[in-house]
């Protein structure tokens, strides 16, 4: 058993996993939305949410989320693959311009949060992948680098990230050999 943040990780891209026998995963169904989207990707916010207000010591409220952009900069440029279907995604890219934008799917994850019946198509494969990967990014960069190497059990099915990024991004411990592949 991992970090509780973790194994709660690992549960959502199950559930996503699964969600490819039913949509393909490619860009031209990244506008379809269902009722599993918009679970994924509300367990998927709210583990971020729970993970950036413990890293930033912040309570509720968007203050946390500049700080979170402070302390993980190399997030706006870090991608995750999804290598069974050709997918790369760069779930923190919002992040790359001088504002601290917030990203899409957080968008999306909070106007599914707040009125699923008007904001249904917000709850799209898109932003159930964007959401997962973007907590996947989070937990590595919030985490000892050494969980995997540790317990190779916790080392994600769908998602990795691309082994000949990860100097670029300042991580270079033998725990990602497990996720670079």
């Amino acid at each position: 058993m991992g970090p509780p943040n973790w194994d709660y990780f690992l549960a959502i891209e199950a559930d996503l996993s699964a969600c490819a026998r039913y949509v393909s995963f490619s860009q031209e169904n990244y506008k379809a939305h269902s009722i599993e989207f918009a679970q994924i990707i509300l367990r998927a916010g709210s583990e971020i949410d729970s993970i950036a207000e413990r890293v930033t010591s912040l309570g509720q409220g968007q203050g946390k989320w500049p700080q979170l952009k402070t302390r993980f900069p190399q997030a706006s440029r870090c991608e995750v693959e999804i290598r069974r279907f050709g997918l790369k995604i760069v779930p923190w890219a919002a992040w790359a311009s001088v504002s601290t934008s917030l990203p899409p799917w957080w968008t999306a994850f909070v106007a599914i949060k707040h009125n699923r019946e008007l904001n249904f198509a917000e709850a799209s494969l898109e932003h159930a992948i964007n959401s997962v990967s973007a907590l996947f990014l989070l937990l590595i960069f919030s985490y000892d680098h050494r969980l995997i190497q540790r317990n190779p059990a916790l080392a994600p099915t769908l998602l990795s990230i691309p082994f000949d990024r990860k100097h670029e991004w300042g991580l270079v411990n033998l725990f990602f050999d497990f996720i670079w592949q």
